[in-house]
């Protein structure tokens, strides 16, 4: 019996060391190969230009809260999704054009770690590890972060919330941390089963 124990104890400890590993390759793969896709571009098209320079605005005037493009407000879409580039942005008075960059990557980075998670909750770490590969390299989930848009924001925040919703779904009602509107059962509350 103590022999199956120590086994035990060692069989998990070294799963939790292969999980552990296995999460950082997926790190350091996705971090790699979105930063040799944005290697030596530039803000051309119709979309970056823009998008940097409404960022840009906000960090030299420090206004988080209405995005402007040439002093005049631009309502297109929110200010959350300017937030991170504007910051990284604030952070150079001269900034290269891969300082604008790098929160995209970043926040595709953390899209596929999130949809790693979410695979992991729903159906183990092998699946969570197949989701993340496969999404990261995607062609167009590379060309989507290749561009300099407010859209990796929205999707990075769209996957955090859907991770929010499997963890709380799957979660003791004692225990309930993320609590969901859209779930079919609250707290208390049960829905009649047709």
């Amino acid at each position: 019996m103590l022999k199956y124990k120590i086994w035990a104890q060692s069989f998990f400890e070294d799963s939790e060391k292969k999980s552990s590993r296995a999460w950082l390759v997926l790190l350091v793969f996705t971090l790699a190969l979105l930063i040799l896709s944005v290697l030596g571009l530039n803000l051309t098209g119709r979309d970056s230009p823009r998008v940097a320079g409404i960022a840009r605005e906000m960090a030299i005037t420090s206004d988080y809260l209405i995005p402007r493009l040439n002093g005049e407000n631009f309502l297109e879409y929110p200010s959350l999704g300017y937030w991170p580039i504007a910051l990284s942005l604030s952070m150079s008075k001269n900034p290269p054009d891969f300082l604008a960059f790098l929160p995209i990557i970043f926040l595709g980075t953390g899209t596929v770690l999130i949809t790693y998670l979410i695979g992991k909750k729903l159906a183990g770490e092998r699946i969570g590890l197949m989701a993340g590969f496969i999404l990261a390299t995607m062609s167009s989930f590379i060309t989507f972060h290749r561009h300099f848009r407010v859209d990796p924001s929205l999707l990075f925040l769209t996957t955090l919330s859907l991770y929010g919703f499997v963890a709380g779904y799957q979660a003791s009602r004692k225990r309930f941390l993320f609590f969901s509107p859209s779930t079919l059962e609250w707290p208390g509350h049960s829905f009649p089963k047709e």
